[in-house]
């Protein structure tokens, strides 16, 4: 009988060590399958913990810059003075909204542009569309600065977009470093939300 045992064995150990092997590879399988739900929920959970994270360091830096914006900012004939105070805080709300283009735009392969165009976008345009020194502001940065980095010239684009879409123009923008000025563009071009 032993032999009958050790031959039952012997002829059947290939096959009972694969389906061993075969239900391991099914338990492994059904672990990773598991395993990646579980890695790709925490991967949606970064990314959505990182776009809180960007927007509320953005909001911050707003908070500071906007606590420090001219109240004659709201006069519909103020122009600040290039180099005066109220010029450089209107400056650096500016800069504050490059940031939040460049950082949702740029950034990250994009996974920011839903803050784009759900958010910063709108709230960009009421500052262009009801603040003259706001779009004064912007018009001389755009002179001043000119365009040698691309990003830069991206952005006065969009800041025209957005003020043309909210029936207002910018003055003319130059189309290249120490080139010639451009006139207003003539129709507002769709921002992709």
């Amino acid at each position: 009988m032993s032999q009958e045992k050790t031959g039952f064995w012997s002829r059947n150990a290939p096959l009972i060590i694969s389906s061993l092997a075969m239900i391991g590879t099914m338990i492994n399988a059904f672990v990773g399958a598991n395993s990646f739900n579980v890695n790709k929920e925490a991967y949606q959970l970064n990314q959505d913990n990182l776009k809180t994270t960007v927007f509320l360091q953005l909001q911050q830096h707003y908070n500071a810059v906007a606590a420090s914006l001219p109240e004659k900012m709201f006069e519909p004939d103020f122009r600040p003075e290039p180099g005066s105070a109220d010029y450089r805080k209107i400056l650096n709300y500016l800069l504050v909204c490059y940031a939040e283009w460049y950082e949702t735009n740029k950034m990250s392969n994009g996974a920011y542009v839903g803050l784009w165009s759900n958010y910063y976008s709108g709230l960009i345009q009421n500052a262009l569309v009801q603040f003259p020194s706001v779009r004064h502001v912007l018009e001389d940065m755009m002179l001043s600065y000119g365009t040698n980095d691309p990003n830069i010239q991206e952005f006065y684009l969009t800041m025209r977009i957005l003020a043309e879409q909210g029936g207002k123009r910018l003055g003319p923008m130059p189309d290249r470093p120490g080139g010639p000025v451009s006139s207003p563009i003539s129709a507002p071009t769709a921002i992709s939300h």
